[in-house]
């Protein structure tokens, strides 16, 4: 059997993640792996079509396709989504159709749900049948029981190959975009933004668009001091690199070559209210902003925007990406941020969107005035967790600058360190072993769980 690899990892043949393909291509030797180091030789993709045209040859005549990508910020590396970009663009799926697909991806199992939603839908679009995933834990290829597995999940994915079926999609065909006419909608008084600063980043703004329009519109409202960066515009070398050299000091390898970082120093982080305004590029957001994002984690997994009102404007079918809404709200709270909302041009007609884009510009001033934080909610409370776990533990030598901020601002909060509750738990727990306590514990629960809330409540 000929398996096409897509390998969407920055690194080449440095990837983690190409290293699960290569423990599964010594296992089955009866197959040939053609790997194709789409995002590491990305601009080289896009600079020559010929090279394009080559993988999309050698995708067509084998027999399946593997993605094998870690995952950045939530989806795929922006390099990744310039090469999907590219296959829907060179018309790769009236070439691809019928053919089978799955997904290894790594990481640490940080909303790596989230990846595998936006790679099936993009491999569903392009026209294949979509077998499954299988997502790794980066270091997963350390543990016996979980090469085994592995192994289950190519044998299984070799199978359903030879077998041929037709397998049944899973996902909606996006549906096409349409010109919302947003202009022509008279604009409303700008709200009082009380000389906080506004930041407004959007992907590509040469275009007259509902993009454009949404961002124009809501720069107007937020008034004089909203500053619009328009990235199409702006030097911008290329995405994360995967090299983790940020993780001891925040010194990213790109530092003075491109105009990223004074973009996130000077702009973003310098701003009160920060809205990003990105297209939709299938089932992702466009690869620019999706460089851009992923170029922010030279702050590692530190907040990014803490205490500031975040907002999103998305230009695409958000109705059918209900996994790009999950990334937004989850970029927001973990930065810190205060949610704000998301618009799209999927709302409604004009009136619709323009009224959300206004409503949407008052509460973003009155939030920033008020200083009020929307509370968290799973997404940010799971997600630190995960973080503060693998920081103090096996990521604390590479992530040095994490481990600092993590311990300056309080967050290793382990239950194990709080030695009264500890206490409290190791006393009632054994006289919770006496019947008789034990019975009138069962008839003190209800009361004694609200009491204390009660008491607040009453002093208040």
């Amino acid at each position: 059997m000929r398996i096409t690899v897509v390998s969407g990892s920055p690194k080449g043949e440095q990837s983690v993640s190409l290293q699960y393909l290569r423990f599964i291509e010594k296992r089955f030797p009866e197959h040939v792996f053609t790997v194709f180091n789409v995002s590491h030789q990305i601009r080289t993709r896009q600079k020559d079509p010929a090279k394009l045209t080559a993988i999309i040859q050698a995708m067509a005549e084998s027999d399946a396709v593997l993605f094998v990508t870690p995952v950045y910020y939530y989806l795929v590396p922006g390099q990744l989504v310039s090469f999907l970009e590219l296959l829907e663009q060179a018309g790769a799926p009236r070439t691809l159709h019928g053919k089978y697909a799955a997904v290894i991806t790594t990481s640490i199992h940080y909303f790596d749900h989230l990846a595998h939603e936006g790679l099936r839908g993009a491999v569903e679009d392009l026209g294949m049948h979509y077998v499954d995933f299988f997502s790794a834990d980066m270091s997963d290829l350390e543990k016996p029981e979980r090469r085994e597995h592995l192994l289950l999940f190519a044998r299984e994915f070799f199978t359903t190959v030879a077998r041929g079926h037709p397998l049944a999609r899973q996902t909606r065909p996006l549906p096409k975009g349409r010109d919302l006419g947003l202009s022509r909608v008279p604009p409303p008084a700008a709200p009082e933004t009380s000389g906080k600063k506004i930041a407004i980043v959007a992907d590509d703004l040469s275009s007259q668009d509902n993009l454009k329009a949404m961002v124009d519109r809501l720069a107007l409202a937020m008034g004089p001091l909203a500053t619009v960066v328009d990235l199409s515009k702006r030097d911008i070398k290329g995405g994360c690199l995967g090299c983790i050299e940020c993780g001891l000091d925040n010194r990213c390898a790109y530092l003075g070559k491109d105009e990223v970082i004074p973009i996130y120093d000077d702009i973003v982080r310098a701003a009160d209210i920060v809205v990003f305004a990105t297209h939709f590029s299938g089932r992702f957001p466009s690869a620019l902003m999706k460089n851009f994002m992923d170029r922010g984690f030279f702050h590692n997994h530190a907040p990014l925007l803490t205490g500031k009102q975040m907002a999103w404007l998305a230009s695409g079918p958000l109705e059918a990406l209900p996994h790009l809404r999950e990334m937004m709200n989850a970029f927001e709270e973990m930065s810190q941020a205060g949610p704000c909302g998301v618009v799209s041009d999927d709302l409604g007609d004009a009136d619709e969107v323009c009224l959300a884009l206004d409503n949407l510009a008052l509460r973003l001033t009155e939030r920033a005035a008020s200083g009020y934080i929307r509370p968290e909610t799973f997404l940010s409370v799971g997600g630190r967790k995960l973080f503060r776990d693998d920081i103090y533990g096996r990521l604390r030598f590479v992530f040095q600058a994490d481990h600092r901020y993590y311990k300056t601002h309080g967050l290793y909060d382990f239950p194990q360190k709080d030695l009264k509750t500890r206490l409290v738990n190791a006393l009632f727990m054994t006289l919770s072993r006496i019947p008789a306590f034990r019975k009138k514990l069962r008839k003190m629960f209800k009361h004694k769980m609200v009491e204390p809330y009660k008491k607040i409540v009453d002093r208040e």
